[in-house]
């Protein structure tokens, strides 16, 4: 009997030495880092889709997008390892592990983290002096759509370089993608110069009449291209074409 007491003291003592395993703390900002859709998978600064969750700590959740200012709230649900994020009355769940959150919805998966994502930064633009600064071989490095600047590298549709000189704007890359021949229909008048920046006017005989490109200079040497049709704007950003090898 001795023995059987001293047995449950030992034991009893080695439960008191182990800590209590808690569920992680979740609570503040989490960055996406990640997303993946069927077998692609995207670094979210890249095509600059840069959200912000925030867990409280009463249980309610923010999906905040700075670069557009959109925001949305709700709330959050920890059960383990299993968490459910609920943003305008819509669930997502996903699971807790080794400092990071990932949710799943309809066959995609997004990856939070601690780990606060850096973005694409662009110069300010800057006022030409004269048309010429703007005429050359342009390659093309950045897309912005809605507000959304990303690396062209993940633009399915291809995005076109462009080269600029007193007579217009050509478009052209090495497949013709869709956005190129789109590009290449609407057809441009002659650039003009004014007030630090070349506009080009769709011609007479174009497909889009309301078709317009505006050219402006950033602090850095960049070439800012802002493809404007029917209000709807697509922003180009461009590097000085690398002089070809003799």
């Amino acid at each position: 009997m001795k023995k059987l007491i001293s047995l449950i003291l030992v034991m009893l003592l080695i439960c008191m030495a182990i800590p209590t395993m808690a569920e992680e703390d979740v609570t503040g900002d989490w960055y996406l880092k990640t997303m993946k859709m069927g077998d692609q998978e995207y670094d979210a600064a890249s095509i600059g889709y840069v959200i912000v969750m925030t867990l409280n700590a009463d249980g309610s959740a923010t999906m905040a997008m700075p670069t557009t200012g959109e925001s949305s709230t709700g709330t959050w649900t920890l059960d383990g390892d299993k968490i459910t994020v609920t943003i305008d009355d819509d669930p997502v769940e996903g699971t807790v592990s080794e400092g990071a959150i990932v949710l799943e919805q309809d066959g995609g998966e997004m990856v939070f983290t601690r780990d606060e994502v850096s973005t694409i930064t662009l110069a300010e633009v800057k006022a030409a002096e004269s048309a010429e600064e703007f005429y050359g071989n342009w390659t093309s490095v950045y897309v912005e759509m809605e507000g959304m600047v990303m690396d062209i590298s993940v633009v399915e549709m291809g995005v076109p370089n462009v080269t600029i000189s007193e007579t217009g704007m050509e478009f052209f890359d090495e497949e013709d993608g869709i956005l190129t021949l789109i590009l290449k229909m609407n057809k441009l008048e002659a650039p003009v110069f004014a007030e630090g920046k070349l506009t080009a006017k769709a011609a007479a005989d174009a497909v889009n009449a309301d078709f317009s490109i505006d050219a402006e200079l950033l602090e850095d040497g960049m070439l800012k291209l802002t493809l404007i049709s029917n209000d709807s704007p697509m922003v180009l950003y461009c590097t000085p074409a690398e002089p070809a090898a003799e």
